[in-house]
């Protein structure tokens, strides 16, 4: 729906449907610039610890199994774990 038309059906001026509209729009860029600088870096921290204790669990997998294939599933998840910590 464009603007004039939600102007026509809430009969007001496209005018204030414009102003809303920019006020949204700054409102959302404030709420991104915020999520953005305040609660991603934390969440990004958490996944990176998470990251950590998982490569630290699969190397004493790696390092005391005396099975091969619990051996080969540790490596497996160490490659992947690295892969997501350097974004390969």
């Amino acid at each position: 729906m464009s603007q004039i038309e939600i102007a026509h059906e809430l009969q007001v001026s496209k005018q204030l449907i414009s102003a809303d509209v920019q006020y949204l729009r700054s409102q959302a860029k404030e709420s991104i610039k915020e999520y953005v600088t305040e609660h991603l870096p934390e969440q990004y921290e958490v996944c990176l610890s998470a990251l950590d204790t998982i490569l630290k669990h699969a190397f004493d997998i790696l390092e005391t199994a005396d099975d091969n294939r619990e051996k080969l599933q540790a490596m497996s998840n160490i490659r992947r774990s690295s892969n997501n910590i350097w974004g390969n």
